[in-house]
């Protein structure tokens, strides 16, 4: 099952009636070489020398001279945590 696709429903059927839901927002600032590093940690990112690797390199490039302010760039996260007891 997809993130994307858990409903509450899921969760309580997992979790119990009886759960807690926290969001935590996040933040990563990065400059250029930090954002190209980021992206290709990504275990589905094209390997150098792989296709598609000198695009995409490119196009992060792209976008980080588009929406960088002072040599940098943020990527903002959310990450949602849902405790509760098991059995």
């Amino acid at each position: 099952m997809k993130h994307e696709d858990l409903s509450s429903d899921a969760i309580a059927q997992f979790l119990g009636r009886q759960y807690e839901t926290a969001k935590l927002e996040s933040s990563q600032r990065l400059d250029l070489d930090g954002l190209v590093g980021r992206l290709m940690s990504a275990s589905y990112a094209p390997l150098s020398g792989e296709r598609l690797h000198e695009e995409l390199v490119g196009k992060a490039r792209d976008l980080f001279d588009r929406y960088q302010r002072n040599g940098t760039v943020t990527l903002e996260y959310w990450t949602e945590v849902h405790a509760g007891k098991l059995g």
